[in-house]
């Protein structure tokens, strides 16, 4: 691993962990703060789907800014975007009004969705464009940091209410990721994003093989955001459990996540992506395992068959539409 590759991979894995710790961190205790202040767990329930439907529209978009913008200056401007989020989050708690209270929550998390959705499309970016002979491997070892993200997130959330209160958790994610901000500015090497060509969103959305990854990645996050809307909610009204312990219990589903990623990343580059996929989605259809696919390099299929061509402009093309349907099963 070259030293272009090496700053890639620890920068964009250290923001990944940040922003996937942001996912979570409100979930052991937000729903009943949330009730405590006189809002119905539907709306809680829609507040954590802003985050990944918000994400979700941005991914659509990102088609077009990551290549036009530059993939550093996307990946940046969404971390500024989740760091500020977290810090405005944690501020609501002297918001009094429920209405006012209700609409921040919407409106940040909407904002942090946003950044979440451009930091992650132009994170697969760059590893597309970085990585061009082990991308499975190497988008397997990253979502290892998503994982810790997802696991540190509700364990850390937990942990830092009973410590601290409402705020803490959401100071401490914000100003981890605001503290990488001007090393991800400095060091994060430029990639050509411009180009001559125009590529079609829609046209790769209609090519009907693409749907099988597209399906799977779907349904895998899907299972993430049930559990992180309605266990918490569900272990402190039937079991009366604290923060704390609930941030455990919701670590282990983002552990075994965590372990398979490098794993099952080696084996598709390896045996070969659509057998995996089928696995994978049969395993998660019987609650039996949760697998995670390597997904930019497993629709490398996709453009072939198109025409597209190996550049900037495809790869951002590609990453957007798994952030879509990534989000979209979050949603």
């Amino acid at each position: 691993m070259g030293q272009r590759q090496r700053i890639v991979f620890w920068l964009a894995g250290l923001v990944n962990f940040g922003v996937s710790a942001s996912v979570g961190t409100m979930a052991p205790f937000f729903p009943q703060e949330a009730k405590s202040r006189g809002m119905s767990a539907t709306t809680a329930a829609l507040v954590f789907g802003a985050y990944p439907l918000s994400a979700l529209v941005c991914s659509a978009f990102m088609t077009k800014l990551v290549p036009f913008l530059g993939p550093k200056n996307v990946f940046v401007a969404g971390t500024v975007a989740v760091g500020v989020g977290n810090v405005c989050f944690g501020l609501l708690i002297y918001v009094r009004d429920l209405q006012m209270f209700t609409i921040y929550c919407f409106v940040i998390r909407v904002m942090m969705g946003t950044g979440s959705g451009a930091n992650l499309t132009s994170t697969f970016t760059y590893v597309a464009s970085t990585f061009t002979e082990k991308i499975s491997l190497t988008l397997g070892l990253l979502e290892v940091f998503t994982s810790l993200g997802l696991c540190v997130g509700p364990a850390l959330g937990g942990l830092l209410f009973e410590v601290g209160g409402y705020s803490m958790p959401f100071y401490a994610v914000g100003a981890f990721l605001l503290l990488l901000l001007p090393i991800n500015a400095l060091a994060m090497p430029k990639i050509e994003g411009r180009s001559s060509h125009s590529l079609s969103y829609g046209r790769a959305l209609i090519y009907p093989p693409m749907y099988v990854t597209l399906g799977a990645v779907a349904m895998v996050t899907m299972v993430f955001a049930f559990f992180d809307a309605t266990v918490a909610q569900h272990l402190a009204d039937r079991f009366t459990l604290s923060p704390r312990p609930i941030g455990l219990i919701l670590l282990l589903f983002a552990v075994c996540y965590g372990l398979s990623s490098p794993v099952f990343g080696r084996i598709s580059d390896a045996l070969g992506k659509h057998r995996l996929i089928m696995a994978g989605v049969s395993l998660t259809l019987g609650s039996v395992a949760l697998v995670a696919v390597s997904p930019p390099d497993l629709l490398n299929f996709i453009p072939r068959p198109l025409g597209f061509p190996e550049d900037v402009q495809t790869d951002a093309l590609v990453s957007a539409a798994f952030q879509t349907f990534f989000y979209l099963g979050a949603f």
